[in-house]
């Protein structure tokens, strides 16, 4: 990331600064407060995000919900702490039946990829929603 580990972390810690790396062509409905947020996503419907732990500088979890029935974990793994530039692995772990995992993996593959090019190329981490 072109910031501190430090900076990404107060960044997505307010989930609402979460949907400026969600293009609108990827969701729709997108409703947030500080520590959780709704949209719809192409291809698997409503999903929910909420704030499930934080470790300061290292480590953001986001709980969440897809279709009504998948729970999942998000997680943000965060190293550079100390250094002029964050290193952030994305982690998602869900546990899907196989039907399940065949009708979402595609759509979820296709998020977690726009989310991390997002990231990638964004630039204004000092501008924290308000």
């Amino acid at each position: 990331m072109s910031c501190t580990g430090e900076k990404f972390y107060r960044f997505i810690t307010d989930i609402r600064n979460f949907g400026r790396f969600i293009p609108a062509d990827v969701i729709k409905n997108w409703e947030a407060d500080e520590t959780s947020c709704r949209f719809m996503l192409s291809g698997l419907g409503e999903m929910k995000l909420n704030i499930a732990g934080t470790e300061p500088y290292s480590l953001v979890k986001f709980g969440g919900n897809a279709l009504n029935t998948v729970d999942f974990v998000l997680s943000s793994v965060i190293s550079g702490h100390n250094s002029g530039k964050a290193n952030v692995i994305l982690v998602m772990e869900a546990h899907l039946n196989p039907i399940m995992k065949m009708i979402a993996s595609g759509p979820i593959e296709n998020f977690l990829e726009t989310l991390v090019k997002e990231m990638e190329k964004f630039e204004n981490w000092d501008s924290i929603t308000e």
